[in-house]
């Protein structure tokens, strides 16, 4: 599902609208902040993922913070979270969710 430059941080959005059976989900440039990444984070559809491009997003910390707590985040082959408005620390936390398998990308650019 790609909603790429969509502004969903203007109302409640959740994965739970979409199939559970969701696989790839591309919100780059979406404008979403920590509050959308919480509710992204609390549904159950994520279970299913394998990609997620939340990037050119103000996640800030708290959305990153978020994104490493979420219980089916062992279960995504990739996630893309740069140029989040996050600092330094924050992405070394999701880092360290993240474990040292490949396909994390939360550099700024």
């Amino acid at each position: 599902l790609l909603l790429r430059n969509n502004p969903l941080h203007r109302d409640s959005f959740s994965v739970d609208q979409f199939s559970n059976l969701l696989r790839h989900l591309d919100l780059r440039g979406c404008k979403l902040g920590a509050p959308q990444v919480v509710q992204l984070t609390n549904t159950g559809s994520g279970e299913r993922l394998e990609t997620m491009n939340l990037s050119q997003n103000p996640l800030g910390d708290d959305g990153l913070d978020a994104l490493g707590k979420v219980a089916w985040l062992n279960a995504l082959e990739k996630l893309e979270a740069f140029e989040s408005d996050s600092t330094l620390e924050a992405r070394k936390r999701l880092r360290e969710s993240w474990g040292r398998r490949g396909g994390l990308k939360v550099e700024t650019r």
